[in-house]
């Protein structure tokens, strides 16, 4: 059994899915957002040795949000960017 471990965040690769995450906007408001996340604290197991291509083409982390204001509504919204696939920083976890 195996995971992909992505070691800056020690969180583990699954595929792309949607949470809702708490944190703080631009303005020192709380909010409650939704985003897209590759990242969790359990990850998918593999039965067999994954390759990293299923990340070769970047991965969403919920731990770096985007704030997007908008003015007419007073709002913020929170997004989650594609980042760079960095080989070093991904390592294959036999369980």
């Amino acid at each position: 059994m195996y995971r992909l471990l992505h070691i800056p965040s020690e969180l583990y690769f699954i595929p792309s899915r949607r949470i809702v995450i708490k944190t703080i906007d631009p303005a020192g408001r709380r909010r409650v957002a939704s985003v897209k996340s590759n990242l969790s604290k359990n990850g998918k197991v593999y039965t067999s040795k994954p390759s990293k291509k299923y990340i070769d083409q970047g991965y969403y982390n919920h731990l770096v949000v985007n704030w997007k204001h908008e003015t007419y509504f007073d709002r913020y919204n929170a997004t989650v960017s594609l980042l760079p696939f960095i080989d070093s920083e991904w390592v294959i976890e036999e369980l």
